[in-house]
């Protein structure tokens, strides 16, 4: 979203299903959470048993669009990411952050 000077005050989140026929799903996600806190505040199922702790790797989404908006995956991130052989689009929702540089992040996950 923009503000009345034409900068970026908020980033939404796209939620797409990877199921045919169900629509898109858009979420602000405010400065200074992760896309798991802005995916929870908005209703969003997000897997996890580690509540957003790095531990469990359950919040894995694809960043879809959006991904040049959101810093590297950190050590910890990276070290569960690699274990679990992630895709290079897959992140964490717990460590996902953005730059709030774009608009518009898509995610998706297997089970929306």
């Amino acid at each position: 979203m923009r503000s009345v000077d034409g900068s970026i005050d908020m980033t939404i989140i796209r939620v797409r299903s990877s199921f045919a026929g169900r629509p898109d799903r858009e979420l602000v996600w405010p400065p200074g959470l992760s896309a798991f806190e802005a995916l929870r505040a908005g209703g969003q199922p997000i897997g996890s048993s580690c509540s957003g702790e790095t531990v469990c790797g359950r919040c894995t989404v694809r960043v879809l669009q959006g991904a040049k908006s959101v810093p590297g995956p950190q050590p910890d991130e990276r070290a569960l990411l690699d274990a679990r052989n992630a895709e290079a689009d897959e992140r964490l929702a717990c460590r996902l952050q953005t730059d709030h540089e774009t608009s518009v992040v898509v995610l998706t996950t297997h089970y929306w």
